[in-house]
């Protein structure tokens, strides 16, 4: 129901493999500016340091497309716009996708399909 709290600071590292260390940012989407500094900051210089422990070698950019007349947020064209990551690759991850076909049946249903065709279409 309310946004988690997170300090992209904190390094979260899984028990499993050690070697594997993510920070996660507080989505800054519907956050402050100051919110967005701290990111945006960390993401620079953690991008561009010689020391190999603490340089971030991907980032996740995760976008919800729960929605399905989303468009591109002015938070999300900031961070490509304003974010300069180096040479680190930014790996967009369209989460959420499940609503979509939720959207695609109504359609399809108001199109006259049965229940049964409009679920197997729904995908396409």
């Amino acid at each position: 129901i309310q946004r988690g709290y997170h300090n992209i600071k904190d390094e979260l590292v899984f028990k499993s493999n050690q070697h594997f260390v993510f920070h996660d940012s507080r989505g800054f989407e519907a956050g402050s500016e100051g919110e967005f500094d701290m990111m945006k900051e960390f993401v620079m210089e953690r991008a561009k340091t010689t020391k190999l422990d603490k340089r971030i070698h991907a980032i996740w950019f995760c976008i919800p497309l729960n929605d399905s007349h989303r468009m591109v947020t002015a938070a999300e064209k900031k961070f490509f716009d304003e974010c300069d990551t180096g040479h680190v690759p930014v790996i967009v991850l369209l989460t959420k996708t499940d609503t979509l076909a939720l959207d695609a049946f109504l359609v399809l249903i108001d199109d006259g399909l049965d229940e049964e065709d409009a679920m197997k279409k729904a995908a396409e």
